[in-house]
């Protein structure tokens, strides 16, 4: 077996936007530069997977050395140890991590390997192989692309070999040199051809008409293989690259098992998109790998794949690894370690950090998902290991800048001829806890980092999804900002949730453990009905009614125009604890042209809030604009509204982004359009919400840049 996926730049941009990585923080060049006992430069030659002790998986990758800086002599060969890799029918996938194809090259950051994680075997052709490990982990690798430059995730920057050496040089001033102790001399860049531009993408799941607003990667489903329409593509199968979603398109992700391209002509392209697709740039390459075409494309989600020939019995085919009943009672059990490895690890002990990840969980729980904190929640188990035990815990041993790590177990069964079955054995969970975190429930500021967000990404790897490029506004997107709260699901990934939990809830091909079986979480809020319809062209109405409340602060119905960025557009009191039913409805005067979609979300006294209900509309045409709001020159506030016949007084709300109304001011209706300006005073510079209210309900809502 081997690993399908493989790396490539494509790009000649030099620098990329700051940010802080959700799963890494980063560490300057300098620092890495300077803590690294080892730079060097190579090319993979090949790779070995290996199993210690029955339990970890690790992949060590077999470097030819082509110059570098060390203590003593550059050496030959290295070897690079990374975490996870596929062995027989065990998978084990570690996020965040690498993967190296052959004759890749990059520049290694690296220290020594802890000796019990070394790669033993009598073979002579690893004698004496020093084996290391990148300082910082995934940071410690700098992968170089088709011109010549080095892509660093940290600094999100790109260098030629000569910048690259120069700036290291800087911070550790040894002399560079080859394997024979010759100076080292840094080589020339490559060029990168041109692209044409790739007529339409498609899949099935898409209807006619229906504009289709992003795709899945990972999967075997048939209805989400891509489809590219075009020319020049060549009669022989190339190969189609895609945005690396786990640096954030830095480099490109593709697939070389020729099952994944199940329809290859000079006109048409079939294939399932790799793991590990983000959105970005897609391109065709033909078989003599030159680029013949490009276009965007948005990527929802993606599965975590493996691929197998089972036992050489089939040509190397992707299988889908799916969610199980591990526990006996339909899932997983989710236990907190206490003092193992060592008392930096009591996870169980600290209670803002156990309410945090529960509140985390509850958003995976609420699409069906079988995690539960086990009951007693403790637990001595070491984590880390492939026990069917899944810990959290805290670590004082994650590499440098890390902030979490998933360690997911996959099995594999052989149920014969064609068919096999893949299913997550089990995962654990560790917690940076040099970290300044935040663990909530207030929001994240001064510099910390959002404890409940990164949980919730960390559960989504576990629940077997891999990262997406979409920053600001899903949880799974390889980045995260300072100061950035993300607590919530975004619509796709509620259907990345969905499809994982279908998928493991589906009959079992054979194997003695069985499919998931879906969790239903009990609910503060108990619905009996909900309905989403348009009024006509210009309205939507969203009405529900309960049949039991219990501590029901309010209803908030969100909408957004692509289905990820969602706003506050209404809210509406609920009936607190309450055994009869209820009866609610909300008008959406002012709908999206386009796709609405709409989500209505419930609060508890207590803060904790979730999605109940969703949904979407679309609206054709232009809509008639009936309020807009705009800042003018002395800090006034000017409002426009077109008035209906009839209609009852108005009210304008200047609300702050946490959902506080700041001020208020009442405005008697009038049919047609109107005009009122406002003085809201000294305002800090930020961004506000501006919501008119109509008939008692929030009518329309504009975001307020002051």
């Amino acid at each position: 077996m081997h690993t399908p996926k493989v790396l490539l730049f494509l790009f000649y941009a030099i620098l990329f936007p700051t940010f802080l990585f959700a799963v890494i923080t980063p560490i300057p060049l300098e620092d890495r530069a300077r803590s690294a006992e080892a730079l060097l430069l190579g090319r993979v030659d090949h790779k070995v997977t290996y199993q210690l002790g029955g339990k970890r998986i690790y992949t060590l990758y077999i470097l030819t050395i082509k110059g570098g800086s060390a203590p003593g002599a550059v050496p030959g060969k290295v070897g690079l140890i990374a975490d996870g890799g596929i062995l027989g029918n065990r998978m084990e996938v570690a996020y965040p991590n690498f993967s190296l194809r052959e004759g890749e090259e990059l520049a290694l950051m690296a220290v020594p390997a802890p000796e019990g994680e070394h790669y033993r075997t009598a073979d002579p052709a690893y004698a004496g192989l020093q084996q290391l490990r990148p300082y910082a982990g995934v940071q410690g690798v700098l992968r170089r692309n088709a011109a010549g430059r080095y892509y660093d995730m940290s600094g999100q920057a790109l260098y030629s070999e000569t910048a690259l050496i120069t700036a290291l040089r800087q911070y550790a001033p040894r002399e560079w040199a080859t394997p024979k102790g010759n100076r080292y001399r840094p080589g020339s860049p490559m060029m990168t051809a041109p692209s044409r531009q790739v007529m339409a993408i498609t899949d099935l799941t898409t209807p006619a008409g229906d504009p289709a607003n992003g795709y899945i990667a990972g999967t075997v489903v048939a209805d989400n293989e891509l489809i590219i329409t075009g020319s020049g593509f060549g009669a022989t199968t190339g190969t189609v690259l895609f945005a690396n979603a786990d640096n954030g398109g830095g480099n490109q992700v593709f697939s070389t098992v020729a099952s994944d391209y199940p329809v290859w002509t000079d006109t048409e392209i079939r294939l399932k998109i790799p793991d590990g697709a983000g959105t970005g740039t897609l391109f065709v390459r033909d078989a003599a790998e030159n680029v013949v075409g490009s276009t965007t494309i948005t990527i929802l989600y993606s599965g975590i794949a493996t691929y197998s020939n089972l036992n050489n019995s089939i040509p190397e085919t992707r299988f889908h690894s799916r969610l199980a009943n591990i526990n006996g009672n339909g899932g997983y059990t989710l236990l907190y370690n206490t003092n193992l490895p060592n008392t930096s690890s009591d996870f169980f002990g600290n209670t803002a950090a156990t309410a945090a990840f529960e509140r985390a969980l509850l958003n995976w729980q609420a699409r069906g998902i079988n995690f539960q904190v086990g009951d007693p929640a403790s637990t001595a188990v070491a984590p880390q290991n492939r026990d069917q035990t899944n810990v959290i815990s805290f670590s004082g041993t994650l590499p440098s800048g890390t902030l979490a790590i998933t360690y997911s177990f996959f099995s594999g069964f052989l149920c014969g001829g064609s068919v096999a079955r893949w299913y997550i054995e089990d995962f654990d969970i560790a917690f940076n806890d040099a970290i300044n975190w935040n663990y909530g429930p207030s929001a994240t500021s001064g510099g910390q980092t959002d404890f409940e967000t990164v949980a919730l990404h960390e559960l989504g790897h576990a629940v077997g999804l891999g990262h997406v490029i979409d920053a600001g506004t899903a949880v799974m997107h390889h980045a995260l900002s300072p100061n950035t709260d993300i607590r919530t699901l975004s619509f796709s990934e509620e259907e990345g949730g969905d499809f994982m939990l279908s998928a493991g809830t589906a009959p079992a091909e054979c194997g003695s453990v069985g499919p998931m079986q879906s969790f239903s979480p009990p609910l503060p809020v108990r619905l009996s009905s909900f309905v989403l319809r348009k009024e006509g062209e210009s309205k939507s109405l969203l009405a529900w009614s309960t049949a039991t409340e219990q501590d029901n602060d309010f209803f908030t119905v969100e909408r957004s125009g692509d289905g990820r960025n969602y706003h506050p557009i209404g809210q509406i009191d609920g009936a607190g604890t309450s055994q009869a039913a209820h009866y609610y409805s909300y008008l959406d005067h002012l709908p999206l042209a386009g796709w609405n979609y709409y989500r209505l979300l419930q609060t508890d006294y207590d803060g904790a809030r979730e999605v109940i209900s969703e949904g979407r509309l679309w609206f054709s045409g232009q809509l008639p604009e009936v309020f807009k709001a705009w800042r003018s020159g002395d800090g006034q506030l000017t409002v426009q509204f077109r008035g209906e016949a009839g209609a009852a007084p108005r009210e304008v709300q200047l609300v702050a982004l946490t959902g506080q109304v700041l001020q208020s001011w009442s405005w008697d209706a009038a049919p047609g359009l109107q005009q009122q300006t406002f003085s809201p005073g000294r305002l800090p510079r930020s961004t506000y919400l501006l919501r008119m209210i109509m008939d008692g309900q929030g009518a329309a809502c504009q975001k307020l840049i002051w």
